[in-house]
């Protein structure tokens, strides 16, 4: 499926520029000390170099599967990115973002539920709704109650 090709070549992509944007952050701005005594940018560092090798693997053996089969045949035109699901699910996290601090992770996560569902034209507005209150809950149960995370579950600014 010539599809799945192209979308792991971006994840392997993406894979590779966050894992290196990770470990290149940890690596000059914490230290590192030793594999004896390990400073707080040792774990980050080896995180995220353990995600660039895991999305150089992707992106090798796509181009090696693809190579391949491109040899044996010549196979469909690759299908066009889908951009705009892409830009939506960003704005959605921008959402989230910008309202968690000022109303609260409740409005924030509804917020994020209802921009993002707009990616899919297959969601109906009940189900979106029921989604978006049901993850609202999760995040309470999760990251309040269990966590204790200092996050308000609703803040209306005045």
């Amino acid at each position: 499926m010539q599809t799945q090709h192209g979308r792991d070549l971006v994840a392997g992509g993406a894979l590779v520029v966050f894992g290196a944007s990770f470990a290149g952050y940890a690596a000059t701005n914490f230290k590192l000390g030793s594999f004896a005594q390990m400073g707080p940018g040792m774990f980050p560092l080896v995180v995220g170099a353990t995600v660039v090798a895991l999305g150089t693997a992707l992106l090798l053996t796509t181009v090696l599967r693809t190579w391949q089969r491109s040899a044996a045949s010549e196979g469909p035109e690759p299908e066009r990115a889908d951009w705009r699901t892409l830009v939506i699910v960003v704005l959605s996290i921008a959402v989230f973002a910008l309202l968690v601090r000022r109303f609260g992770m409740a409005p924030a996560v509804v917020g994020l539920v209802l921009v993002s569902s707009f990616a899919s034209r297959e969601l109906p507005l009940p189900k979106m709704l029921a989604l978006a209150a049901g993850l609202a809950v999760m995040g309470w149960a999760i990251f309040i109650v269990m966590l204790g995370l200092p996050i308000k579950l609703l803040a209306w600014p005045l």
